[in-house]
């Protein structure tokens, strides 16, 4: 990365303009987080630097916002900074720079952004050149090692391998440059590579004197004092009202960095919420998946609920406040969907539930094969675990317009599944979710009642066992512990270890079940669609795909397991399939089917 700070440095300057690293990566910086990503104001055209750029570093240009001269260069570390040599770390890795323009200080800009710890820059050349003189020192004292290696362990690197590909200031830290103000170099060295040079030079041998360097910190509105203190503050009373996104920014902050938000904050949040409706659904999708991918999901739902912020970007969900359900469930039906993200995150081993204990996580369904299933990705920024927390949101929500009272007295949501289906997809779409990720959802909503239906009071058939993974497809998995975390949000603190026991039985017997369905087709297909075009003389088509697929549970539920029955079931198949079509002969439908005797004589 400071290979190419440095070229957009000399770009600026030869240009006459000046650059400030601004915002999250220097907030990353000063709390030690490993970051790829700066945000540069200049004081000049951005979009037009930012191009120059694009073509200095062969990266690629992204216009983000015109309207506010905002745009982005992608780029790799294409070489280590100057008098290091380069590994496959530094050379592969990949970043991005978001430029900015500022027309008079860069205190004013500064003033312009959302937070305090968002609010602090460091001027771009002092970076460059204390990362270079960084690299130079390293170079002169041997290897620098980093924090806790030893020097004499043999694992030594040359400054700029493992440091090259990161940020120049995190590469300043490692190395010795200064962190704070006015710090000595060498102060920093110790730090963080120790005695490297005593090692080299002998026990108690004195380093070489090093050059005193500074990184100034810009910081106008104390917001290393608020990292400090791990405090969200707004950096004005107009924060929200400029950018409505920042209400969900400040929660997912919050979450992100474990921080709180500090009260006057808190009241401006609540007196804006519903300019949150005006956020694109880009970026509040982009707020939305973060905060869910953190282990206190839950937590942090019902905080944007407290703030107003929840039922003002999903307004579907404040319909279900104060619908009370069957007395089987604890809960009504909102604050047991906020329950059921909160099981889930149980389930999934990220987080405790204030009504769960060791024994009911010791018998639920989790395996290796579980784990790498909720972790695999599905679009940009989401994956099938974070997915799940959001069907576990959103899985009830059209319980409130589906309710209805039977004679008995008792609330029934007949039709809740499907018509909750359609409306996540509804809600998905508004929030620019991709296709694919709104197809699981939708089919966790829709499907979130079936594993419970299968067994109707007993361990389901192997039939149903393969009917339950063709149907719900990569969401198979997702759905199973969908229902488990469903079923602990509905009893809540009245859960007894009976039931619960025999709803993990039946989970854990439908994945094993069809683990042994899987073991059996994989590995020997009894037939495939040649053999069905062969046999009985039919072209390629749709029909051959049913036919298979019917052949398939079969011999998955055990009703077949030669190539002989399978044929046979292909061809009663063929024939069911005639008789039905009344009034058209089979041979019309199908022309060129021929029995197995038929084939056989010919």
């Amino acid at each position: 990365m400071l290979a190419n700070l440095t070229k957009i440095f000399h770009l600026l300057t030869a240009r006459k303009k000046q650059g400030y690293i601004v915002g999250g990566f220097v907030r990353d910086w000063l709390l030690k987080r490993e970051t790829n990503d700066i945000d540069i104001a200049v004081n000049t055209d951005a979009i037009s630097i930012a191009q120059e750029v694009a073509r200095e570093l062969g990266g690629k240009f992204v216009l983000l916002d015109s309207a506010n001269d905002i745009a982005r260069v992608v780029a790799s570390e294409a070489e280590s900074p100057e008098g290091t040599p380069q590994n496959a770390e530094s050379a592969s890795l990949e970043g991005h720079f978001d430029f900015s323009s500022f027309f008079s200080e860069i205190k004013s800009d500064l003033a312009r952004r959302d937070f305090t710890i968002d609010a602090m820059a460091l001027e771009l050349g002092s970076v460059v050149a204390a990362g270079r003189s960084a690299a130079a020192m390293a170079v002169e004292q041997g290897s620098v090692v980093e924090a806790g290696e030893s020097a004499a362990g043999g694992s030594q690197k040359a400054a700029g391998t493992s440091a090259a590909g990161r940020s120049a200031a995190a590469m300043a830290v490692q190395q010795g440059s200064v962190v704070e103000v006015g710090e000595s170099a060498a102060a920093g060295s110790r730090k963080t590579a120790g005695t490297s040079a005593a090692a080299r030079h002998g026990k108690g041998a004195k380093a070489p004197p090093q050059k005193r360097l500074s990184v100034k910190l810009i910081d106008p509105f104390s917001g290393r004092a608020d990292l400090k203190d791990k405090t969200i503050r707004g950096v004005s009373g107009q924060i929200f009202e400029a950018d409505p996104a920042r209400l969900l920014r400040a929660v997912r902050l919050a979450a992100e960095l474990d921080f709180t938000i500090e009260a006057n904050t808190e009241s401006l949040i609540i007196r804006d919420s519903k300019a949150v409706t005006e956020v694109p659904g880009e970026r509040s999708r982009e707020e939305l998946l973060r905060m869910l991918s953190r282990p206190r999901a839950a937590y942090y739902l019902r905080y944007l609920d407290r703030l107003g912020l929840l039922c003002a970007l999903i307004p579907e969900l404040a319909d279900g406040k104060g619908v009370e359900q069957p007395t089987m469930h604890f809960w009504d039906v909102f604050e047991h969907s906020l329950q059921t993200v909160a099981a889930i995150e149980f389930l999934v081993r990220e987080n405790d539930w204030e009504y769960s204990n060791e024994a009911m996580l010791a018998v639920a369904p989790w395996s290796d094969a579980i784990e790498r299933r909720l972790s695999e990705g599905v679009a940009a920024g989401s994956n099938h675990k974070v997915l799940l927390k959001l069907a576990g949101l959103l899985h009830d929500v059209a319980k409130p317009m589906t309710k209805s009272i039977d004679d008995t007295g008792r609330a029934r949501f007949l039709g809740h599944t499907q018509k909750g289906a359609e409306m996540t997809a509804n809600i998905l779409e508004r929030l620019r979710f991709s296709n694919r990720e709104t197809k699981l959802v939708e089919n966790l909503v829709y499907n979130h009642l079936r594993p419970a239906q299968m067994a109707d009071g007993e361990l389901p058939t192997q039939r149903a066992i393969y009917r339950y993974f063709r149907d719900t497809g990569d969401g198979s998995i997702d759905i199973l512990v969908l229902a488990l975390a469903d079923y602990l949000a509905s009893r809540g603190p009245l859960v007894s270890m009976e039931e619960w026991n025999r709803h993990c039985r039946l989970m854990n017997y439908i994945l094993e079940e069809h683990d042994k369905q899987q073991a059996k087709i994989l590995p020997v297909k009894l037939i495939d669609g040649n053999d069905i075009m062969s046999t009985f003389g039919l072209t390629p088509g749709s029909l051959i795909g049913k036919l298979l697929a019917v052949v398939n549970e079969a011999h998955a539920s055990g009703e077949i397991s030669t190539r002989e029955e399978a044929l046979a079931l292909a061809q009663r198949e063929l024939a069911l399939a005639s008789r039905q079509k009344t009034g058209v002969s089979r041979k019309s439908r199908h022309p060129a089917v021929r029995t197995i005797s038929d084939a056989k004589a010919g």
